[in-house]
């Protein structure tokens, strides 16, 4: 930052911050002030105070040269005060500005010296960058030349530039609304669009190299070139009661068929280990990973439902035997039952002995019908996975 550079540069001047009021008048009133003498080297500035872009602007009357770039609005309408210096450099000017900016409509004022240009950025609630906007933008379509007028026509301070390929770009038209210039190129970075002439395609890459937003372009290569390899595993697939080897092969080649990419695409199945090889571009290995994963899926939700389905099976073989256990027993206490009936008709058992056989053989009746409900919920169940 040009602050460091404070104690060097202003010793070197005279730097008068008298009375505002004093000094607009001795500068000829508000705004730019009064003529600015010298060289760039010793420069007498006077300011009668006013924006950033009004010092800016004063600035390169003097110089003759664009040295300070504005980076936002944000910056450029930041309230200084009215300054005077007397031989006086461009270091000097610019820690002049950033000491005496006024910070109470910013939350920070940054000047950086950047390649020999003077970089001026006020930051607020908003991102710097995206203080260039907020607002709409309409393209119509045309070359990238056609495209930065309209950049600055929508945003006046942009700092954008379209270099080499990027300026003869054929862009589609865009309509943005309520953008700020950072959402305007994020929509064009990594655009694929055709060329002049009969060049190959170009993809458009924008950067943000801080000081100002850069616009290239870069020869797309073809889906055919742009190969990737992959290797995917069967082995959770094919066998174990899953698919087989040649369902599981058919479903990938027929994904590719569709997805439009046999002809740059190379699969090999290798059976020892159960791996699908293949060489593609992007898409179809998206494609082929995609059908991998839905028959993995079937195959683990087939393998879990024949593990329920034997669970349920050696349930219902469970059920069976309890079931034929307590028939049994019925069998039994309904016999001993109507002996002790018969002996208490004969009086040789008292009626007490005789309820005590009825309750038995009721027990037993109860324990069947609970088997029988038990071992019919599970038949129920399993039908539903024939």
């Amino acid at each position: 930052m040009v602050r460091s550079l404070l104690a060097v540069t202003l010793a070197a001047a005279s730097l008068s911050l008298a009375s505002p009021l004093a000094l607009g008048q001795a500068g000829g009133g508000s705004g730019r002030g009064g003529p600015t003498t010298g060289s760039a080297a010793g420069m007498t500035i006077n300011f009668g105070g006013g924006t950033v872009r009004d010092f800016v602007a004063h600035l390169q009357e003097q110089t003759g040269e664009q040295q300070v770039v504005i980076k936002n609005d944000l910056a450029g309408n930041a309230v200084l005060p009215p300054i005077r210096l007397t031989n006086a450099s461009m270091p000097t000017a610019m820690a002049a500005l950033e000491v005496l900016v006024d910070l109470g409509s910013i939350d920070g004022f940054e000047v950086s010296n950047i390649g020999g240009a003077y970089i001026v950025e006020a930051f607020g609630s908003n991102d710097a960058s995206e203080s260039l906007g907020g607002t709409d933008f309409v393209f119509e379509g045309g070359s990238g030349v056609e495209f930065m007028s309209a950049i600055k026509k929508t945003f006046p301070d942009a700092n954008v530039v379209a270099r080499g390929a990027a300026r003869q770009a054929n862009i589609p038209p865009l309509r943005l609304s309520n953008i700020y210039l950072s959402g305007v190129l994020s929509s064009l970075d990594g655009m694929i669009i055709d060329a002049s002439g009969s060049q190959p395609k170009l993809r458009l890459v924008v950067e943000d190299r801080r000081a100002l937003f850069l616009i290239d372009a870069i020869e797309f290569s073809s889906p055919r070139e742009e190969v990737q390899f992959r290797a995917l595993s069967l082995a959770h697939i094919i066998g174990a009661g899953g698919v087989s080897e040649v369902a599981a092969l058919s479903a990938i080649e027929a994904a590719i068929e569709v997805g439009g990419g046999a002809d740059s695409t190379r699969i090999q199945f290798h059976e020892e280990t159960a791996l699908l090889i293949i060489s593609a571009p992007p898409g179809v290995i998206g494609i082929v990973t995609q059908v991998v994963n839905t028959l993995s899926d079937a195959s683990i939700d087939a393998r879990e439902k024949r593990e329920q389905r034997s669970q349920l099976e050696s349930e219902i073989t469970v059920a069976r035997s309890r079931l034929e256990y307590f028939s049994e027993v019925l069998s039994i206490a309904e016999q001993r039952s109507e002996r002790a009936t018969a002996a208490f008709e004969a009086g040789q058992i008292s009626e007490s002995q005789v309820h005590e056989h009825r309750l038995q053989a009721l027990e037993a009746r109860a324990e069947v019908k609970e088997a029988e409900a038990r071992l019919m919920q599970l038949e129920r169940r399993l039908r539903a996975y024939e």
